[in-house]
C-alpha cells in the first residue's frame, strides 16, 4: 500500500522454524525534522528526501517516461555537425574469421572542441524537467552516500577541463557494412580501436597501441549462453546470460560474485539471485494482488527507541535466516 506522503516498505523475510518474519516499515519523506531514535541521522534523511521528491516530481510530470528531449538531441547534434570528414583510402578490416572491405574517412578535432562536446552532453537538460546528465548523477550519488556508500563523480565533472589540455586529435574512421569497424587515433601517440565481432561488431573490441593489443571486450557464445568479458584494473570481469534458461552470473577473476535467474514465467518477470550467502527473489506481474500488512508500522522518522530496537532484531533475524540458506517466503 502506498500513500502520497510516505513510502511504505515491507521487510519480508525467510521461513524460520515454520514462521514468516515480517513487519511494515514506513518512511515519511515530507518530515524535514525527524524526531525519535533516528533523529541523529537528520542530514541523511534530508538527502534521501531530496532524491525522493525529485523522483516524484519527475514521475508526476511524466518525464520518467519521456525519451531524451529534442532540445538535448539538437544541442549534441549541432556540436557534432561542426566537424567535417575527408575521404581517405579504405582497407580491409577483421570481422571474426572474415574480412570486411571498408571505406575510409578522416577528421581532426581539438581538445577544446571535445571539451565543449562533453560540456554540452553533461550539462544540457536531457528531459523537459530540466534535469541534466550531471544532475542525475549527483542525485544518485546523494542517495548512495546517504546509505553509507561511496559514489564519486569528480572525474566526470572535471572531464571538460581535462579535455581542454589536449591538442589536436586526428581520427581515421573505417566503415563497412554500414557500421564503424575501426578508428585510428593520432594525438601525442597513435592507437587503434577495432570492432572485430563477426555477427555483432561491438561484441569483440580491441585496442592496439605501441605494438601491444589490449582486449577491451570479448564475447563468447555457447549455444544459448553468451558471456561478455572485460578487464579493469588488472581484474577480469565476466557477465554471462542464457536466453533459454534465463540464468545469469557475474564473476571476477573466475570467482562468483552473484548469480541467479532473470526471465519471464507464468507468474510474471522474475529476477532472483544469490550473493554472499543471501538469496533473493523478485517477481513483477500484472496479476499480483496487493494486500495490507497487519501489525504496528514503524515510521523511521518518528520511531521510538523500542521500535528501533525491534527493527534491528527483525533485520538481524532476516540476515541470519538468509545466511542459513533458508527458502524464500512465498
Amino acid at each position: 500500500e502506498s500513500h502520497s506522503q510516505n513510502a511504505t516498505a515491507l521487510f519480508h523475510g525467510t521461513r524460520t522454524a515454520g514462521m514468516i518474519l515480517q513487519t511494515p516499515v514506513s518512511y515519511d519523506f515530507t518530515n524535514d525534522s525527524p524526531t525519535g531514535a533516528f533523529e541523529q541521522y537528520g542530514s541523511v534523511f534530508a538527502q534521501v528526501n531530496q532524491v525522493i521528491r525529485t523522483l516524484r516530481e519527475n514521475a508526476s510530470s511524466g518525464s520518467l517516461k519521456t525519451e531524451i528531449s529534442d532540445s538535448y538531441k539538437e544541442a549534441v547534434l549541432n556540436k557534432l555537425n561542426e566537424i567535417s570528414f575527408t575521404a581517405i583510402d579504405g582497407k580491409d578490416c577483421t570481422a571474426g574469421s572474415a574480412t570486411v572491405s571498408c571505406s575510409g574517412w578522416q577528421t581532426t578535432v581539438s581538445g577544446e572542441w571535445l571539451a565543449d562536446l562533453a560540456d554540452t552532453a553533461l550539462n544540457t537538460p536531457m528531459q523537459d524537467n530540466g534535469l541534466s546528465c550531471l544532475d542525475s548523477l549527483r542525485q544518485t550519488g546523494a542517495l548512495i552516500s546517504s546509505m553509507g556508500g561511496d559514489y564519486d563523480i569528480s572525474d566526470i565533472e572535471q572531464l571538460p577541463d581535462q579535455l581542454r589540455t589536449i591538442g589536436e586529435i586526428t581520427l581515421d574512421c573505417y566503415c563497412g557494412d554500414g557500421v564503424v569497424r575501426e578508428v585510428d587515433i593520432t594525438a601525442e601517440g597513435t592507437a587503434a580501436i577495432k570492432l572485430t565481432g563477426e555477427t555483432v561488431p561491438w561484441h569483440n573490441i580491441v585496442m592496439e597501441s605501441g605494438g601491444v593489443t589490449f582486449p577491451l571486450l570479448t564475447t563468447t557464445e555457447e549455444g544459448t549462453k553468451t558471456t561478455y568479458s572485460t578487464i579493469s584494473e588488472g581484474s577480469e570481469m565476466a557477465l554471462s546470460y542464457d536466453t533459454a534458461s534465463g540464468d545469469y552470473s557475474l564473476q571476477m577473476d573466475d570467482i562468483p560474485v552473484f548469480s541467479g535467474t532473470f526471465g519471464r514465467s507464468d507468474s510474471g518477470v522474475v529476477f532472483s539471485g544469490a550473493a554472499e550467502g543471501i538469496d533473493y527473489s523478485f517477481t513483477v506481474s500484472d496479476k499480483a494482488e496487493i494486500k495490507p500488512v497487519e501489525g504496528e508500522t514503524i515510521e523511521l522518522t518518528t520511531a521510538t527507541e523500542e521500535q528501533a530496537a525491534a527493527l534491528m532484531e527483525i533485520i538481524n533475524a532476516l540476515s541470519g535466516a538468509a545466511g542459513g540458506a533458508a527458502s524464500p517466503a512465498a
